[in-house]
């Protein structure tokens, strides 16, 4: 009995062994016929473009090996870049919405007429942000929020929806903007100013002017 469980184990491990042998040749003969089509359009265009070139098949071959490679070295290239703008975005974005003690030291006043100043030498998206942290400092004004070095925008979202729950999406789309001038690199025009500012004032009953 223990001799015939013992070939019928072999038996199934030739069996998987054989049909995994068969995968990789087809595999490695797809591979190969792929090859074979790229090398022969590569070998026409060359003959049709460059018609004095001698072009060899094995020069056809390493040509498509170098464009591999250098495709390959782009791409990781390309992630390891993407990855590493995540990461820092990503630390960036937990940091506290106003980034020094100075920017929450400041008024809700001085930082609007920041803005009004930036503004005026057409630095808009610098501008839109000394709008928004007047904005929370006129929040914290009236006992909406409560404006910490540490906290960050969803901080604020939280806080805001507490007391002002129907502020609460629209604030959000305003942070988001925050967050992509601030983090993002993102430029604002003029109208996409106006409109950023116009919406803070109204929530404030304000019309852009100070005392």
């Amino acid at each position: 009995m223990y001799s015939s469980n013992e070939d019928k184990e072999q038996l199934r491990e030739i069996l998987e062994q054989q049909e995994y042998q068969a995968y990789e040749q087809d595999s490695s003969r797809f591979t190969d016929r792929l090859l074979d089509v790229i090398a022969d359009w590569l070998m026409e265009a060359f003959n049709t473009f460059f018609p004095n070139w001698e072009v060899t098949e094995s020069n056809v071959h390493g040509l498509i090996y170098f464009i591999g490679f250098f495709g390959l070295g782009l791409l990781i290239f390309f992630l390891v870049k993407l990855s590493g703008n995540l990461s820092g975005e990503k630390e960036r974005r937990g940091q506290g919405t106003f980034a020094s003690s100075v920017s929450l030291e400041w008024s809700t006043d001085k930082h609007w007429r920041e803005a009004d100043e930036l503004a005026a030498h057409g630095n808009l998206t610098e501008a839109a942000r000394h709008v928004f942290l007047g904005m929370l400092l006129a929040f914290d004004e009236k006992g909406w929020v409560d404006t910490k070095a540490w906290k960050t925008n969803g901080d604020y979202h939280r806080e805001l929806a507490g007391v002002q729950q129907e502020m609460g999406d629209a604030f959000g789309k305003l942070a988001l903007t925050f967050d992509q001038i601030t983090y993002g690199n993102r430029t604002m025009d003029e109208s996409e100013y106006e409109q950023f500012r116009q919406k803070a004032f109204t929530w404030l009953d304000e019309e852009g002017g100070y005392d």
